[in-house]
């Protein structure tokens, strides 16, 4: 092995060392925070490092070795069922519905690309929809999800929602609105054989950078709240929040409102950025969180469909 290449190990191995440490103190400082996004390319960096270093720097290796470890466990314990990697099947006679979580990117105009991943799912939140194309995705799926809701407000990320079931009892919300302008949506949805509806939340946040992480904490924490205070038993938040489940916000969220966070791959399911040609070098920052009562059966991502996101798509049970 070339003498660079083992300098260059060990460059990247000291910023390994401090980019990890620092990741681990994210609730002190924004940076921090954002630092603790790529624990699973700290696994990847950290086992590709220990190999080439293995030879001549035993000690550095060993570290190495050690942060790819810590990262990965890091990776699976905001998980209701941290070594669960096969996805559940489903029980007989139990209601089982399909739900996508989508940002199509404001500039994507691939309609048909993206009707075409999503049409099989019951229920479809997206993002990041003009109200110059409402028309069109509608006319897109009207085939398939008659019901429909425009936007509330008429802005880059502002969300529709698409249902193969009657959207029920529909209620936008003001989410920390003492410093931003940003609405979090709640309504339900009965399945076809449920007995009781099923709660749908989402919320677009801001992202966690710079003053916008203020804002992006807060966001989170109001829809916590929001969440907390219902009785309902079938209950599902989604959505794109800018953040991965590694990061303090997101394990606070989990804490106040007992959701369940689960991915049954061997590594996370990044969702973003969708242009990087390596899967590793994407982080997950879409979700779907669910209640108890559920169960989830499986849980994937659909081809991005020009979207700088991939969407998520999940098969839910009810207990």
């Amino acid at each position: 092995m070339s003498l660079f290449m083992v300098q260059s190990a060990k460059f990247l191995a000291l910023f390994l060392i401090v980019t990890f440490s620092l990741s681990t103190i994210g609730r002190y400082h924004w940076i921090f925070a954002l630092l603790s996004h790529f624990k699973i390319q700290y696994f990847i960096g950290g086992l590709l490092l220990c190999g080439i270093l293995f030879p001549s720097h035993y000690f550095l290796s060993f570290l190495m070795f050690t942060i790819a470890i810590i990262s990965y466990v890091q990776t699976r314990l905001p998980m209701t069922e941290p070594w669960m990697f096969t996805t559940q099947p489903s029980q007989r006679d139990t209601p089982v519905f399909k739900i996508a979580q989508y940002n199509k990117y404001y500039k994507n105009q691939h309609h048909q690309r993206f009707y075409n991943t999503l049409k099989d799912a019951d229920l479809i939140l997206m993002q990041e929809v003009a109200r110059t194309e409402i028309e069109h995705i509608r006319d897109q799926f009207v085939h398939t999800h008659p019901f429909r809701l425009p936007p509330e407000l008429p802005r880059a990320n502002a969300l529709f929602i698409l249902s193969k079931y009657e959207i029920q009892n529909l209620e936008f919300k003001k989410i920390a609105p003492d410093i931003c302008t940003t609405l979090g949506v709640r309504f339900e949805i009965s399945p076809a054989n449920t007995t009781s509806p099923i709660v749908i939340y989402s919320v677009h946040t801001e992202a966690p950078i710079g003053k916008n992480a203020v804002i992006h904490n807060a966001e989170l924490s109001d829809m916590a709240q929001w969440i907390a205070q219902d009785k309902a038993q079938n209950i599902i938040f989604m959505g794109d929040w800018n953040t991965t489940p590694y990061a303090p916000a997101f394990q606070d969220l989990l804490a106040r409102t007992q959701l369940n966070y689960q991915n049954y791959s061997y590594l996370s399911q990044g969702s973003w950025p969708s242009f990087f040609l390596l899967p590793a070098l994407t982080i997950p920052i879409d979700h779907i969180l669910f209640s108890n009562a559920l169960n989830l059966l499986s849980i994937e991502k659909g081809a991005s469909s020009g979207s700088d996101h991939f969407p998520i798509i999940a098969t839910i049970g009810i207990k």
